[in-house]
């Protein structure tokens, strides 16, 4: 995955982000932000978890099949606001995840 604003110098490489990072990401913020959104539409299209979305997307060569999913325009900053919200506020995840 590719977060332009998530670039940073210090990094090996400045835009990707780390396993940590991802399963961060999409299992505190993506799917938390489908659910209190309440798209279903989104919902059925992305497994529940990291894990999940890596078997999914494996092919019997091993290699990773990924694919582009589109989003409507007028919904992506409302989405990414609920992603970080998500994260920011789960107390259950370590303060330094949160920011």
């Amino acid at each position: 995955m590719f977060f332009p604003k998530l670039r940073h110098l210090e990094r090996a490489h400045p835009f990707l982000t780390t396993k940590q990072e991802r399963e961060l990401w999409y299992d505190h913020g993506f799917q938390k932000a489908i659910e209190a959104l309440g798209t279903t539409h989104l919902a059925s299209e992305y497994p529940a978890t990291i894990e999940a979305e890596h078997a999914r997307a494996k092919k019997r060569s091993g290699q990773v099949s990924w694919t582009t999913k589109m989003l409507d325009e007028t919904f992506v900053p409302q989405f990414a606001g609920e992603i970080c919200h998500q994260i920011s506020t789960n107390w259950n995840l370590p303060e330094n995840d949160r920011k």
